[in-house]
């Protein structure tokens, strides 16, 4: 038989000398290992889920505009050309969907008021194929691609203006001419999307309207808003746009740029996660470190022995560290697929929070049924940190039985 071999069986055979104190050290280490799994996937999933809803609303993925529209909405920053870039998306399998909008700050009033809104020209049939406002919409029906005169309302507006569907609402805005321009349209539907910006200011009509309202010719437009369903996609498609477009001075812009609280929130919910990560590393940490010293404190005569015989430190250190190698490993052979099953459970059921529906509408219409997500990160990363911590805790036990002095050992009660 090997020494491998036999410090290996005597490594084992130590680990489970006192199965109680065994037991419940690889009760923390399975209990961390499956929180970490299952805290990581329902994160990464509420993360997706509210992405993904707070930019269906409006944003899209990637943004392109004139330069510094953005940041000033004004009827002189457009583009002037849709068409030049559209060609530059159309072959790309990467994104999967588009809408064009013709956007302008203006003034809708009615005999009851008037408030300030954000005019948004839409094609329905590209706008709601990118956008989940079909979702959003209270009362009404979204108008068609081959509608005039109608125009949809966010609930805040219709209050303020006192209109419901079929009441007529006056918009004006400035032409690109510098004259005032506007238009009376018929309310077909009006949304409730949850993001109270969103909700007082902005109205949509058809394309063709808002393009005349601004002066504008069929082919020129403000903003071209994308759909890129790979999270991972979205900054390789956004450079390839910006190389491709370059000439053209356009504004390309990702989901972080133009929606910058929502990456907060997501960097503050990741730092939260992270935190409860070290708690549970903590724990396991501790328990691993509480079975291994209790170990060596038991058998330190046994160690003293060992040493006099001539067993090398470095034989001694081995073994301990195996000791601990083995409560790891057990722990995550054990914790990881359970984790990984609850992931898998709460990807298919989901967690119900209708209950607290009316919070989660501030966070931009997320579906109140909220599901896991199963990927690779959610495995190998706890197996990583846990494996990592266990070889760090068992290296203080380990040196320190390998440096006791033999009549030191021999000495000990």
């Amino acid at each position: 038989m090997s020494a491998t071999s036999t410090f290996i069986q005597i490594a084992w055979k130590n680990t489970w000398r006192n199965k109680r104190r065994t037991i419940l050290t690889l009760c923390a280490i399975v209990f961390g290992s499956w929180l970490m799994v299952a805290g990581i996937g329902m994160g990464e999933g509420f993360h997706n889920a509210w992405i993904r809803n707070a930019l269906k609303v409006h944003t899209g993925h990637i943004n392109i505009t004139a330069p510094g529209f953005r940041e000033n909405i004004s009827a002189d920053r457009y583009i002037s050309d849709i068409n030049q870039v559209l060609s530059a998306i159309k072959d790309d399998t990467r994104i999967k969907a588009y809408t064009v909008r013709v956007k302008a700050l203006g003034l809708a009033y009615t005999s009851h008021g008037n408030t300030r809104v954000i005019i948004n020209g839409v094609l329905p049939s590209l706008e709601l194929s990118m956008t989940n406002l079909t979702r959003c919409i209270l009362e009404g029906k979204f108008f068609s691609d081959d509608h005039t005169n109608r125009i949809v309302l966010g609930e805040k507006v219709a209050k303020n203006l006192e209109v419901g569907l079929g009441d007529k609402v006056i918009i004006r805005t400035m032409s690109l001419q510098g004259e005032i321009s506007g238009g009376a349209y018929r309310v077909s539907a009006i949304l409730r999307t949850g993001v109270p910006d969103f909700d007082s200011t902005f109205i949509y009509i058809p394309i063709s309207e808002a393009q005349h309202l601004l002066g504008y010719e069929q082919n020129q437009a403000n903003e071209i808003a994308l759909w890129v369903p790979k999270r991972g996609d979205v900054g390789n498609v956004r450079d390839e746009l910006r190389r491709t477009l370059s000439g053209t001075g356009l504004s390309v812009e990702g989901w972080k740029e133009v929606f910058p609280e929502l990456w907060q929130w997501v960097q503050m919910d990741d730092a939260f996660l992270y935190i409860t990560v070290l708690v549970l590393v903590v724990i396991i940490a501790f328990g691993i470190l509480n079975t291994l010293l209790m170990s060596i404190f038991e058998r330190i005569r046994e160690f003293g022995i060992m040493t006099a015989l001539g067993t090398r430190p470095g034989y001694l250190i081995l073994t301990i560290i195996t000791e601990g190698i083995f409560l790891g490993l057990i722990g995550l052979i054990l914790g990881i697929p359970l984790g990984t099953l609850t992931n898998w459970i709460l990807s298919i059921k989901g967690i119900d929070l209708s209950a607290y529906s009316e919070l989660l509408e501030t966070f931009g219409a997320v579906d109140p049924v909220l599901y896991s997500e199963i990927n690779f990160f959610s495995i190998w990363y706890p197996t990583v940190v846990v494996f990592l911590t266990v070889l760090l805790v068992s290296l203080y036990p380990a040196i320190y039985a390998a440096r006791l002095r033999p009549t030191e050992a021999l000495r000990f009660h």
